[in-house]
């Protein structure tokens, strides 16, 4: 049976602010990471971002996202989502499909680095305001 494309970003540990694979990674840097590694598309690093700091992960989030992505209804597989306990969206992850159920890949800051969680989990760490987004330079079958 073939291992889950998940499987190997599980391993990565949670470091705030980090950008590569071996040094770790936060959500920004997850995304970064996968993004690079699976589809050959290059994300902007955004060094400096505080983690205290919603309104400028918001502003970070939402420009980032209006700019080089759109908005699907329809998440696939390594879509990027936005999320946000409250207005302002301050955490990114990635669509996962697990057993055909919709899964979050993200770097929360746990012990055992990133996660997978359902979005039973996702909503019981409180983020309620979930939007999915693609690439522009998405591939194409």
């Amino acid at each position: 049976m073939n291992e889950h494309w998940t499987t190997p970003y599980l391993r990565i540990p949670y470091v705030e602010g980090g950008r590569v694979r071996d040094g770790g990674v936060d959500c920004w840097g997850l995304l970064r990471v996968v993004y690079e590694e699976r589809y050959g598309i290059h994300l902007p690093e955004h060094p400096g971002i505080s983690a205290d700091s919603v309104q400028e992960k918001h502003k970070l989030i939402v420009d980032s996202m209006h700019g080089e992505w759109l908005e699907t209804e329809d998440p696939e597989n390594g879509h990027a989502v936005a999320m946000s306990q409250s207005n302002a969206f301050h955490h990114v992850g990635l669509v996962a499909f697990l057993n055909h159920k919709l899964h979050i890949l993200h770097a929360w800051n746990e012990p055992t680095g990133i996660i997978i969680e359902n979005l039973r989990q996702i909503r019981q760490r409180g983020l309620v305001r979930l939007h999915y987004f693609v690439h522009k330079q998405w591939p194409t079958s």
